[in-house]
Parts: structure tokens; sequence; C-alpha cells
């Protein structure tokens, strides 16, 4: 579990694309959602890239406040005119993105390179 000082995320940037991984294996508590969100937010603002690719394998489950972190990280996304993507989401985090139809938000893709082809 994170504490409130730990980063839920590590990027770099490749071909002009923000490679957000998301490294913690759960997002279970408000307290980590607001976490999450506010240092996504940071990032979004700090505009490493015109397009920015959130990477989820590692993480097993999401909270709704955790969802909606994603769903105000896409509202801060198009007033910045960052192009926002989500990847590689397991299948029980996936799962509550479709019910929650974050696609309709954020497009959603199966895996890393099929995003960066969508992206380029």
């Amino acid at each position: 579990m994170s504490s409130p000082t730990d980063a839920h995320y590590r990027w770099f940037l490749e071909d002009g694309v923000a490679i957000v991984e998301i490294t913690s294996g759960e997002l279970n508590n408000p307290t980590l959602a607001k976490e999450f969100g506010d240092q996504l937010r940071a990032l979004v603002e700090s505009r490493p890239a015109d397009r920015m690719l959130l990477n989820f394998s590692q993480t097993k489950y999401m909270s709704s406040t955790a969802f909606a972190a994603l769903f105000e990280l896409s509202r801060a996304s198009r007033s910045a005119n960052i192009q926002l993507a989500v990847c590689a989401m397991q299948n029980e985090v996936r799962i509550g993105a479709d019910i929650l139809n974050l696609g309709l938000y954020i497009p959603i893709y199966d895996d890393e390179p099929t995003a960066r082809l969508a992206l380029a």
C-alpha cells in the first residue's frame, strides 16, 4: 500500500508521448484516490507532452473514487489540449471502466503498442 508521500506513477517521454506507468497495485480508498488524482493533475499541468498515455498494467483494483479522478483528469487534459489515452487495464479494472463508460471520455486500448499507434 502506498504512503501519502509515494508517487502513484512514473513517467517517461517517448516519441513525443508521455508514457505514464501507474505503479499503484490498488487504488482502494478515498485518500489514495485523491493523491492519485492530484499527482496526475499536477503532471498534466506541467504539460510534459501534447499526448499522454496512462498504462494501468500494474493496477489490480480501482475504487469508484479513483475512477472519478480519471474523469477529472479527462476534463483537465481537454482544457490543456492534451490528448489522453489509457491502456493495459487488467480485467477487473477494465470491467469497472466499462461499467462507468470511461471510454466515452478517454480512449481505452488493450495494450501499449496499440495505444501508442493511436496517439501517433
